[in-house]
């Protein structure tokens, strides 16, 4: 359908190993004469496929497969986080309100 808005997304599971999981959804298309079926891909078909045809990246996602940041760095943001955010606990909240 020329009228036709379609929406894609990627998602990195750990959780599935090596299996690909699609999921369409489809509205719209009015009486359909069968009933969809699962169908099953090798990983090694979609692997061969990617391949060939890579999905394309963002700058973003580029530079963070280029340089991933080590496990650190990441630590270090959240102890930040997690400090800035014990500080603002610390003013009991009554004080917080007057003060904005």
């Amino acid at each position: 359908d020329k009228n036709a808005i379609i929406v894609t997304g990627a998602v990195i599971d750990e959780a599935v190993g090596n299996d690909l999981i699609v999921t369409v959804i489809a509205t719209g298309l009015g009486s359909l004469s069968t009933k969809a079926q699962p169908t099953s891909i090798s990983p090694s078909k979609v692997n061969d496929t990617l391949e060939r045809n890579p999905l394309p990246l963002s700058d973003a996602a580029r530079h963070l497969i280029e340089n991933p940041p080590s496990i650190e760095k990441v630590a270090d943001k959240n102890r930040e986080k997690k400090k800035d955010q014990d500080e603002f606990l610390d003013i009991p909240s009554f004080v917080r309100t007057q003060l904005d």
